[in-house]
Parts: C-alpha cells; structure tokens; sequence
C-alpha cells in the first residue's frame, strides 16, 4: 500500500509539473497560467502597458493574451475560470472566477464576478458587482450594480450606453428582471431576499426584503415592502410601504398606502392613502380611498369604502361599503354595513344608524362632561319651523317617575319617563311614529329619550298657564275694580236697599 502511495504521488508531481512551468523572465512578473503552463507575456507581445494580469484557466484573459495590438493598458485584471474576461482588451482592476464571468467585457472597469456566466455580457460597465450563477448576465454598460445569489440581476439592462443604476440585489433571483433586458432599466433599487422585486422593469427606488417581496413589480416606483410575499403583486402601484408577511399582497395599481401588521390590507388592488396596522386591519379592501384601520383585524370587511377610521380590535369590523365611519375602541362597530358618518367611541359601542354617535356600551352608568354641551340653533339649519303643538295639557299627561336602573350598582335612583308610556302619550295627540323624534329605538328595539325635546313643550306649557294666569289675574283685577267701587257706593248710602 505503502509503495501505491508513493507511486500516485510521484505521477501526479511529475503530471503538475508537465502542466505547469514558468517561461517568464518579465521584471513585473506578469503571468499568465494556461494549461499548457504558467506565462508571462508571449514572446513578440506589442501589447502596451499590459501589467500585472493574472490569468487561470482556458481562454481566460484570451484577447489579452491573442490579440496584442487591441490590448492596450489592460491592467491588474484576475480571471480564474474558462473564459473569463474573454474579450477584454483594455478593462482594468478586473476580477473574474468562474466559466465564462465577464466574458464579453472589453473596455469596463473595477468590476468584480464570481459564478458561472456572471456578468457574462458586461462590455463597458464599471464598479458592478455580480456573486452567483447568471448574475448579472444581461448587463452590458451599466454601473455600480451589486448582485448576490444565483441569478440575481440576471436580466439586467443589456443597454450599450448605460447608467450608474446604483441597484443592489441579493438572494436567489433578486432583481432578476423582465424577460426582454431592454425593458429593465430600473434604477436606485434594493432587494434583499429571494425573488424580491423579480419583475421588475422600469420601477426605480424601491426597497424589498423577504420571500417574493415586490415580486411583480414592474413599473412601480418608491415602494418599500419587508415581509414574505409583501406587495406581491404590485404592477405599477408607488409610494407604497408594506411590513409584514402578506401585507398589501393583492396590491397592483394603488399607491400612497402604508400597510404594517400580517395580511394587512391583503386584499386591496387600487385603493389609495389607506393606513393599516395591525394583523389582517383592512384585510378585504379592495377599491376603498383614505381608510385607516389600527388594531387587529380593524376595518376588516371594508370594500369599496371611503375615509373610515376604525383603533381598537375589530374596530369598524362590520362595515363593508358605507362612508365617514369612525369607531375607536375594542369592537367599537356599526350594526351595519353602509352606514355613513356614524361614529361609536368606547368597549364594544354599537351604532346603530347613519350620522349617528354611540358613546360607550351598555354597561355605562354614567358619563360625566365639565361644562354644558352647545346644540346648534341657527335657523340656516332649519327647515319646516312650526310652532310646537304640544302644552300644558300634554305636561300634564306625562308620568315621571323615579327608578333604579339595573345595571347600575349602586342605590342611587334615577328620574324621568318611561319610553313606551311617552310614546303612547304622543300618539294620543296625533304623532305618527315616524314623528316621534324624541324617541329612537335600536336594532333589538330598545328605546331611548332625547330629553332636550321636551324643553320646547315645556315652554309652550309655561307660556299657556301664563296665559291663563293673565286671564285669572286680569278677571281678578275686575272684580277687585268692581268691589272697590261697590265699597264708595256704600259708604255714600247710594246702594239702593241701604
């Protein structure tokens, strides 16, 4: 075994040896290493200022090393790999690993490719960057491009004149592009993931991190999605911010929405100037403008719906396409679906009609406010002014009575009417139910009183018992006349019978 040993070891020296030999007698020590052995510049070299290249591998370094009177100042270029830096004739600071990277670069710069095809048909760019398999591939004379991961980049814009694109790409099809080069000329770009933003075309300054994130992007600008699958498929959509897994996943055409949480505003496609934050807040949206939804599953049902404001859990959950809505608090809802401008403030509020505010659930027993509250009066918000019909007679045929209510803990009692004996007083002075304003009753038909509706008949009432007083007191005040002249008859002796 021992002598087996020796005897593969001698044959590989002596095949090493074969395959690898220096004929230089360069002072730079330029070399460049073929198969057929290590060199330096060939023999009748008319090459100018071709220093300090090094070259490993077949045809690496080709035009450099075949084509003398092309190659002038090529420099400090490195290629490892068959082919590498092929065509280059006066590229400089160069570094190229890996079967066919850079191979069509001629004239371009401080580039730097590792993998198979990396960079492959770069001719005049500079400053790029390509580490994997195909990336880069397409690029032609684009600068500062920095692709990592097996095919990022890899149908980069395949223009002659090129730009600085300043885009950077890392992970497995990062940035790969369209499918035609000529079309992906996106710049300021940064997608840091697998198949993040790998699409895309003409959108510019857009920032990707995660799974797929930006995957169908292409025309879409000044985006920004972190998260798995974030703005998946957003086409043409801008100024977009996504964090999340799924967030602003259906997204395609909308733009100006900021959506942070899972699957928030997962569903919308062209809604604008929404806001979502919080898992699956504003998750069915779909057209709906200038929503904005803060806590889980707030806003969740939301459709085609316009400038709803939903902060707590499930906060406007059941709303789907009314308008104006705001709801704050956890489950603070509507008892619909279209409502407009209802508003519910408190635990579990519920609101049960349009242009309608529910402050608190049913649970409250109090709500205490510092000052008076000011009622709008102004006869420009008036219409159909009638004198109101009810009086003294209709006061008189309420029933006050003082009660305890149930869900209050404490003894205290409470003074007023009773619902149903106020609406039953109404309908005996002719009020239709349709009238009856000062009484509401909710979705499970529970009554409510809009007590400052009785200040006007109130009034009425006070104004016609002083009538009645002025009658009684004018009726006093001529029997008082009457009695006084009765008297001075008397006392003259000229009532007749005295």
């Amino acid at each position: 075994m021992r002598n087996f040993v020796i005897c593969l070891l001698s044959f590989l020296s002596t095949l090493a040896f074969s395959q690898v030999h220096t004929f230089s007698t360069e002072e730079d020590g330029s070399v460049t290493i073929l198969p057929q052995g290590l060199t330096s510049k060939r023999a009748g070299n008319m090459a100018m200022g071709n220093e300090s290249n090094v070259a490993l591998g077949p045809y690496s370094l080709n035009s450099i090393e075949y084509h003398d009177l092309l190659s002038i100042y090529s420099n400090k270029n490195t290629a490892i790999g068959n082919s590498v830096l092929f065509s280059t004739t006066s590229g400089q600071e160069n570094t190229g690993i890996g079967y066919r990277s850079l191979y069509s670069n001629v004239v371009g710069v401080r580039n730097t490719a590792i993998g198979v095809m990396s960079l492959y048909s770069n001719s005049a760019g500079e400053g790029n960057v390509a580490l994997g398999y195909s990336a880069l591939e397409t690029n032609v004379g684009n600068s500062q491009s920095t692709a990592v991961g097996y095919q990022a980049m890899a149908y980069a814009h395949n223009g002659p004149l090129g730009e600085m694109t300043f885009n950077t790409a890392v992970g497995a099809f990062a940035l790969r592009g369209g499918e035609i080069p000529m079309f992906n000329w996106g710049q300021f770009n940064t997608a840091l993931g697998s198949k993040t933003l790998f699409l895309n075309q003409s959108g510019y300054d857009n920032s990707a991190g995660g799974y797929s994130a930006l995957y169908t992007n292409t025309w879409g600008s000044f985006n920004s999605a972190f998260g798995s699958m974030s703005l998946y498929s957003n086409t043409e959509g801008s100024s977009n911010s996504a964090f999340g897994r799924s967030a602003l996943y259906s997204n395609t055409l909308g733009e100006n929405n900021s959506a942070m949480g899972i699957s928030a505003l997962f569903s919308n496609t062209d809604g604008n100037y929404n806001t979502a934050n919080g898992y699956r807040a504003l998750y069915k949206n779909t057209e709906g403008d200038s929503n904005t939804g803060i806590g889980r599953e707030a806003l969740y049902n939301i459709s085609t719906a316009d400038k709803n404001t939903g902060v707590g859990y499930k906060a406007l959950y059941t709303n789907e396409t009314g308008n104006d809505n705001t709801a704050i608090g956890y489950n603070a809802d509507v008892t619909g679906t279209d409502f407009r401008n209802a508003i519910a403030i408190g635990y579990n509020a519920q609101v049960d009609a349009s242009n309608k505010i529910r402050m608190g659930n049913t649970s409250i027993t109090a709500a205490d406010i510092q000052v008076a509250w000011n009622v709008t009066s102004d006869i420009r918000w008036k219409e159909k002014v009638e004198t109101v019909p009810l009086g003294l007679q209709f006061i008189k045929d309420l029933k006050p009575v003082s009660y305890h209510r149930k869900n209050n803990a404490g003894p205290d009692r409470e003074m007023g009417l009773i619902a149903q004996d106020l609406e039953r007083t109404l309908k005996q002075y002719g009020f239709s139910e349709a009238q009856l304003g000062l009484l509401a009753k909710d979705s499970e038909g529970y009554y409510s009183v809009r007590y400052n509706d009785l200040i006007a008949p109130l009034i009425k009432a006070v104004q016609e018992q002083q009538e009645i007083i002025e009658k009684q007191e004018n009726g006093l005040n001529a029997l008082r006349a009457d009695l006084k002249e009765i008297k001075a008859l008397l006392r003259e002796g000229k009532v007749a019978g005295y």
